[in-house]
């Protein structure tokens, strides 16, 4: 397994792939899930193949374990977030939580150019739904609904608390 594995997660729009980009950018090892990952399932088996739909957007078993136990690179980047990932949390040493304001968030899932979830109205106003449940509750992530002990010890983090030289 990486000697750390930072997890970069957010609701569509957030920016997890301009993370992913500029961290590329600046020659840190980087995982889009929606890349590399993710696919959607069917609701009955788990299974390639769903309707494309937010709520079953998985990330393959298979392929993440691999790219998270293994020894290289030192340090690696995941930016992503699936309806599964919480099974994968205790392979993250921190898990960032990108958020921003509901306009911020319009914008961004209407001017995407990769990915077309966002362009219909009731996409984004599945992710209004989503982000005032989190503030209402005072939960920035589903991730703080676990004690530490069931996510193998690891804290939510802010991107700027990471030290570079540890980062690679």
């Amino acid at each position: 397994m990486a000697k750390r594995n930072y997890l970069v997660e957010g609701l569509s729009g957030a920016g997890k792939s301009s993370v992913y980009q500029e961290l590329i950018r600046r020659g840190y090892p980087a995982i889009s899930t929606d890349r590399a990952w993710a696919y959607h399932a069917d609701p009955d088996t788990g299974l390639p193949g769903g309707p494309v739909h937010h709520d079953n957007w998985m990330w393959d078993q298979h392929k993440a374990l691999g790219e998270l136990e293994s020894p290289e690179p030192k340090v690696l980047f995941v930016c992503g977030s699936s309806r599964n990932r919480d099974h994968f949390l205790p392979y993250f040493t921190k898990v960032f939580n990108l958020r921003i304001d509901d306009e911020t968030m319009r914008r961004r899932l209407q001017e995407r150019t990769d990915n077309e979830f966002g362009k219909q109205p009731e996409d984004v106003e599945i992710m209004f739904q989503v982000q005032s449940a989190r503030r209402k509750t005072g939960r920035s992530d589903r991730c703080r609904r676990y004690p530490a002990s069931q996510r193998g010890g690891r804290r939510i983090a802010s991107l700027s608390s990471l030290n570079k030289a540890d980062w690679r």
